[in-house]
């Protein structure tokens, strides 16, 4: 007797039709912010980006969560911060006192201005392009970036770059969940504060694990180096991602909600097993 399983053939068609090359754009990457939208993400270490390319699985299973964090988006009106950014349309925050001020123009979604408990309130004056849209495999641009602010009384010019390249796509697993289309984009901000006081050279790589259906990165990993008058670096390596244990948005199924079909019922040739 022959046993054919329909949800391999299933699983199998549906994978090759997810690898298709994700596409980001302000329709699927942009949080409902004027509904105030949450994302709760998981935190930890971690060793290797993985590789560039066309169709690859990304495996980022050995993540062990150290820690939650959650992200909320809101209309940039909220705050009184917003006189002194204009252009912004929406905000991120971390909960604390570390927000980022965001705007969508025609080349994509660019950041415009920050609040932070380092830095005080940030109005750039020429603003960053932290996405550029639409972003599929292959993309690639450049951006200059520029601001001017005031710490402790000393006045502070920040000049730096920021490259993006959308260098893969394919399968992402990652502490227990796994997404089948993915697109990996990977930034790299360079910036220098300079001042009487200090000078700071910082350099972030960020990979970003994007999907058509969720408007915030399923996966981030970040490697940042903090170079202070020409010192010593500082180099610390972070993750966040969306799920896996704990995680918030993600249902299991429970054993009774499975069900297991045979059938023709009795057979004598062939029978499918549906799931």
């Amino acid at each position: 007797m022959q046993l054919r399983y329909s949800l391999m053939a299933a699983t199998s068609l549906l994978a090759s039709t997810l690898l298709a090359q994700p596409t980001i754009d302000a329709s699927n990457n942009i949080p409902l912010y004027s509904a105030g939208q949450e994302f709760s993400v998981r935190q930890s270490s971690w060793f290797d980006e993985g590789p560039a390319g066309a169709n690859v699985t990304y495996q980022f299973w050995n993540l062990i969560s150290t820690s939650n964090k959650q992200y909320r988006f809101y209309d940039a009106n909220i705050t009184p911060t917003h006189t002194l950014i204009p252009s912004a349309t929406f905000l991120s925050t971390d909960g604390g006192s570390d927000s980022l001020f965001y705007t969508v123009t025609a080349n994509g979604l660019e950041q415009v201005g920050s609040a932070t408990s380092l830095e005080g309130k940030v109005n750039f004056t020429d603003a960053l392009l932290e996405l550029k849209y639409p972003c599929t495999y292959g993309t690639t641009w450049s951006d200059p970036t520029s601001a001017s602010y005031t710490v402790g009384g000393f006045p502070v010019t920040r000049t730096g770059t920021i490259t993006g390249n959308a260098d893969g796509y394919g399968v992402l697993n990652v502490s227990e969940v796994s997404y089948p289309s993915v697109l990996r984009v990977h930034t790299r901000k360079a910036t220098t504060d300079a001042s009487i006081v200090a000078t700071i050279n910082r350099v972030s790589h960020v990979w970003n694990f994007y999907t058509e259906t969720t408007p915030y990165p399923v996966l981030k990993l970040m490697l940042d180096t903090v170079i202070v008058n020409g010192g010593a670096p500082s180099v610390v390596k972070s993750s966040q991602w969306i799920g896996g244990p704990g995680g918030v948005g993600m249902q299991d199924i429970s054993f009774d909600e499975a069900q297991f079909n045979a059938y023709p019922n009795p057979a004598s040739d062939v029978v499918t097993v549906s799931i």
